[in-house]
C-alpha cells in the first residue's frame, strides 16, 4: 500500500474504497440521486444518473459520514434490475474493478 496510499489523494473515493477494503466494496446508504446524461466521445447521447452516497469515516481516519458519487447508465441499471427511485435511502454494497468502475450493486435486505 505504501507508494498506491500516498498517491490516493489523486483517486476518487471509488478508489480509495478499492484500496482501502482490498476486496473492492464499500458498505454504502444511498442519499440522493440527480440526472445526467451527455455525449459520449463517440458522439453518443450517454443516458444515467449520479447515484450520491454515504459511509462512515473509518475511525483510524476521522470521524463521521463521507460522501461520494457513483455514474449509473440507464442501460446498466436496467440490466442490474435496480430501479433509481426505489434506492433512495437504502443501504447496499457497491463493489468495484480494479480500474474504479463500478461493477455491481447489492441491496441489503
Amino acid at each position: 500500500l505504501g507508494d498506491v496510499y500516498k498517491r490516493q489523494n489523486y483517486y476518487s473515493k471509488r478508489k480509495i474504497c478499492y484500496i482501502l477494503y482490498r476486496k473492492g466494496v464499500c458498505n454504502m446508504t444511498v442519499v440522493g440521486y440527480r440526472r445526467s446524461d451527455f455525449r459520449g466521445s463517440d458522439g453518443h447521447m450517454v443516458e444515467g444518473y449520479r447515484v450520491y452516497l454515504s459511509y462512515e469515516i473509518s475511525p483510524n481516519q476521522g470521524a463521521g459520514l463521507a460522501t461520494d458519487y457513483v455514474y449509473m447508465t440507464t442501460a446498466r441499471l436496467a440490466n442490474m434490475g435496480v430501479d433509481i427511485e426505489s434506492l433512495l435511502g437504502r443501504n447496499l454494497h457497491v463493489y468495484y474493478t480494479k480500474s474504479g468502475k463500478v461493477s455491481d450493486i447489492v441491496l441489503d435486505a
